[in-house]
């Protein structure tokens, strides 16, 4: 398979975020004040604070700086996974250019996509997955408009 991410070139690997899935809002709490707790750095303004309801993917996405929390609607399929999952991380988002032409490109190289076509995100964004059976992780490629 050839080279997708030419890792030596810091300019083209920006993560944009990571997902978790919570289902109660003290859990996201307690995340948020460890996380400031330990300093950690977001590449977003940690003031901004992004809501919408995704219904492609039944539910609803609240984005903070740079963690993106995840309620998912009651028996839809976040939900399952969450109940099976040993860990609330559900997905590494990677900001790209064109999600269009990544989409297709990955395709050409077998590569599993979620959707056949992105969808509207939170903050202005379109996104679309990478099948996690690839490569042992959901990874969410975003581009924002």
């Amino acid at each position: 398979m050839g080279e997708i991410v030419d890792f030596n070139d810091k300019d083209k690997l920006v993560i944009h975020h990571v997902g978790m899935v919570c289902k109660d809002m003290d859990k996201q709490r307690s995340i948020l004040q460890t996380l400031d707790a330990i300093s950690i750095t977001m590449s977003h303004k940690t003031g901004d604070v992004n809501y919408k309801y995704i219904p492609e993917f039944k539910c609803n996405c609240i984005l903070v700086g740079s963690f993106e929390f995840i309620i998912p609607d009651y028996n839809s399929k976040l939900s399952e996974w969450f109940e099976m999952s040993e860990s609330p991380l559900h997905h590494i988002a990677v900001k790209v250019d064109d999600i269009k032409e990544t989409t297709e490109r990955l395709c050409s190289l077998g590569i599993p996509i979620l959707s056949d076509k992105p969808v509207k995100g939170v903050a202005n964004t379109l996104v679309n997955f990478i099948h996690p059976l690839h490569c042992g992780v959901m990874i969410e490629i975003v581009e924002e408009l």
